[in-house]
């Protein structure tokens, strides 16, 4: 039986990325609400400044990407 992983926060956090085992099933967050139809995600971070991303998505409607 595998463990479960849990991340609890007092509040959303402007981003959340999470790469099972890097084979196209990663899942984003953005503010708590999950993100469908993305195709790739930059995201740049350092200690001395702000944490930015860059996000491609697909032009599908969402209801597609999540079926």
């Amino acid at each position: 039986m595998e463990k479960k992983f849990v991340l609890e926060f007092d509040e959303a956090p402007a981003l959340v990325f999470v790469s099972h085992d890097g084979r196209r099933n990663e899942e984003m967050y953005v503010r708590g609400e999950k993100e469908f139809a993305w195709r790739s995600v930059t995201i740049r971070s350092s200690l001395d400044e702000f944490t930015t991303h860059e996000v491609e998505y697909l032009s599908i409607k969402k209801r597609e990407a999540s079926e």
